[in-house]
């Protein structure tokens, strides 16, 4: 009841704070309410999940609330999104800032952003090797990531666009700084970046699309002067991957990819991740024998050195509903994922259904079955 009631009051005074602002200027706001219903067949071969080491749930609902709010002004916008994450069966409650962030516009070629804030770099659908910030959500648990705390100032030329982030730590040596450089010959997009993560970590980065009329192509890749994988040792603990200001023999990552229009309103996309710092037999092994201890380094899609996914996806005529069919395959783990899934689009709401199909050992689940309704206001 208590957290019902706490509840009650941030949704007031998120609407009254709404309506002041929006009396003084322009502001726009649109309040998104997810409710999400989950059933889960718990694996009983699953090595990672034995006996449900755990503790998982059967079934879960989560209450998902992100009140997203806009205000302009001149050169100046603000946007703001929190996140309210509700579940009825644990009576718990969670409150976060997803964004917070001031745009100001210096010029109409340069802006300067303060606060938190999602950045979206690389052009792959499902594996982004060259965001040194966030990752996508493959399983949709949660779609709206949180951003992280930056100054991001941004310059949009003629014929090119230069974006330079710095994401302060409590020390300096351990803040992120990077950059990357956009521009485009005809159909083809291209971009270059560079990241300093803290403690000496560095990568270079590299993506592109290439548009047609029929099908584009994507990819991007990175260099690193470190590890981005936990691989586990014969002693059942991460190996220790020593960072070098050279990147003689660094490690790589890459992802290229394609999307199909194979028939009318019909999309194949078609994706191969490959990186180097991948989890070979010996240390797929290792992982096996020390769970759970290993944990930590799991990867229920891609813990190999070459990963697939596949998507086939058709939408209506007035895109009112969306069926597609998703395939992950690793082929060191011989891991295989099928979610088949529908989504429909209504005039105020969404209704997704998503099953999730797994055969391997290395499963937590045999089966996952989510339904996901949106409101929008």
């Amino acid at each position: 009841m208590k957290t019902t009631t706490l509840y009650t009051r941030i949704v007031l005074l998120y609407f009254l704070s709404t309506s002041t602002l929006s009396a003084q200027t322009e502001f726009s706001y649109r309040i998104i309410n997810e409710n999400v219903f989950t059933y889960n067949v718990f694996s009983e071969n699953s090595l990672v999940n034995p006996d449900n080491l755990l503790q998982l749930n059967e079934q879960e609902i989560v209450n998902r609330f992100f009140p997203v709010g806009t205000f302009k002004k001149n050169e100046i916008k603000l946007q703001a999104e929190p996140k309210i994450f509700l579940n009825p069966l644990d009576e718990a409650l969670e409150f976060a800032i997803n964004e917070l962030y001031l745009q100001y516009r210096v010029s109409d070629t340069f802006y300067a952003t303060f606060g938190k804030k999602r950045i979206n770099w690389g052009t792959a659908n499902l594996w982004n090797p060259s965001n040194p910030f966030l990752q996508k959500d493959p399983f949709r648990i949660d779609n709206r990531l949180e951003g992280i705390v930056l100054t991001d100032l941004e310059y949009i030329g003629a014929n090119f666009a230069l974006n330079t982030i710095f994401s302060p730590a409590e020390r300096l040596n351990r803040s992120t700084f990077a950059f990357k450089v956009s521009s485009e010959i005809r159909s083809l997009s291209y971009s270059f970046s560079y990241a300093f993560l803290g403690d000496e970590k560095q990568q270079f980065g590299v993506d592109f699309t290439l548009g047609a009329n029929k099908f584009t192509f994507y990819g991007e890749g990175v260099l690193r002067n470190f590890s981005n994988s936990r691989l586990i040792d014969s002693e059942g603990l991460p190996e220790i991957d020593s960072i070098q200001n050279g990147f003689k023999n660094r490690d790589a990552e890459f992802v290229v990819g394609t999307m199909l229009n194979v028939l009318p309103r019909t999309i194949l996309i078609a994706e191969y991740r490959y990186r180097s710092d991948f989890n070979n037999t010996e240390s797929i092994e290792n992982f096996k024998a020390f769970l759970p201890n290993s944990l930590p380094g799991y990867d229920p899609i891609s813990m190999g050195q070459h990963s697939f996914f596949g998507q086939l996806n058709y939408m209506d005529t007035y895109s009112k509903y969306n069926i597609s069919t998703n395939i992950f395959y690793d082929l060191t783990t011989n891991q295989l994922l099928c979610s088949p899934g529908l989504v429909y689009n209504g005039d105020d709401f969404k209704v997704e259904i998503n099953p999730f199909i797994y055969n391997n050992s290395l499963s937590i689940y045999d089966f996952q079955g989510r339904v996901i309704l949106s409101f929008f206001l």
